[in-house]
């Protein structure tokens, strides 16, 4: 969600994070840069609902910008990495 995010203009970053995202380098997992990262798009979502008056869940947008994140234009820019199992 963080790139769909970004790349539609919602989650402004700090520009030493898009360097590292743009230069596609992981992210450490667990490091404070990919939790706020996580963190951020997780309230960006809750507040989406909320602006919907909450007709739309945060489930339902997450799943949206999911499907959306699958587009040709969100998979040709890049997205940050970070190994991990969690998702």
């Amino acid at each position: 969600m963080p790139h769909v995010l970004r790349v539609d203009g919602m989650l402004q970053l700090d520009p030493a994070l898009t360097a590292v995202i743009e230069a596609e380098q992981l992210l450490e997992h667990g490091s404070p840069k990919e939790v706020e990262l996580r963190a951020c798009a997780v309230h960006a979502i809750e507040l989406l609902s909320d602006a919907t008056g909450r007709l739309l869940s945060p489930a339902e947008i997450d799943s949206a910008l999911w499907n959306r994140g699958r587009e040709r234009h969100y998979k040709a820019l890049p997205r940050p990495r970070s190994r991990n199992t969690a998702y």
